[in-house]
């Protein structure tokens, strides 16, 4: 909803998601490990919210980097090869964002 509210609701959104996405992270942190695809896929998510809504990169940027440095630490103890599989795509995703955003970021830091 916060892609198309305005004024507002859209505050009103924002503030209501950023809310859930911190109790969901919060859960996930305390319960998941680094590499579960449902932890990724939220970091990932909380993520590109921060990037594309807020225009938070930095924010984005580090909520990304922390849950991809935790889970390629972990990565070798990954025993099922599917479930590997599905880890690594969402790292890949993770990365491509993390690469794109730093990019962005140095071209928004050195226009003048």
């Amino acid at each position: 909803m916060t892609e198309f509210k305005v004024g507002t609701e859209k505050t009103e959104a924002v503030e209501n998601t950023i809310m859930a996405y911190k109790a969901a992270e919060a859960i996930a942190v305390s319960e998941l490990a680094p590499t579960l695809p449902t932890r990724l896929g939220l970091a990932l998510n909380f993520s590109v919210f921060f990037y594309e809504i807020e225009g938070a990169s930095e924010k984005a940027c580090s909520i990304a980097r922390e849950a991809y440095e935790e889970a390629m630490a972990k990565l070798d103890s990954l025993g099922n090869k599917s479930y590997k599989e599905t880890c690594l795509f969402i790292l890949q995703l993770m990365r491509g964002n993390l690469n794109l955003w730093a990019s962005d970021m140095e071209i928004t830091s050195y226009s003048y």
